[in-house]
């Protein structure tokens, strides 16, 4: 029997999104801009033995004025 692997994919989910659409505040009271939140910046999977496959969805809000574009989203 193999160990079973952890994967902490929601972290590095929220640190991409995190980076990729910061807000300058400055800005944001002169121009319009989207904001992106994350309700659950986190999520823990359970054991995973080989060859399983799980997946997990985060919903993502534009808290902001104007349309937010997800370019590209990378997983650890």
């Amino acid at each position: 029997m193999k160990k079973p692997q952890h994967f902490f994919w929601g972290t590095a989910v929220f640190f991409v999104l995190l980076f990729s659409f910061g807000v300058d505040h400055a800005k944001a009271q002169t121009h319009a801009v989207p904001e992106a939140f994350l309700p659950q910046t986190h999520f823990e999977f359970p054991a995973v033995y080989k060859g399983q496959k799980l997946q997990h969805a985060f919903p993502v809000q534009n808290k902001g004025s104007t349309p937010l574009e997800i370019i590209e989203v990378k997983t650890d």
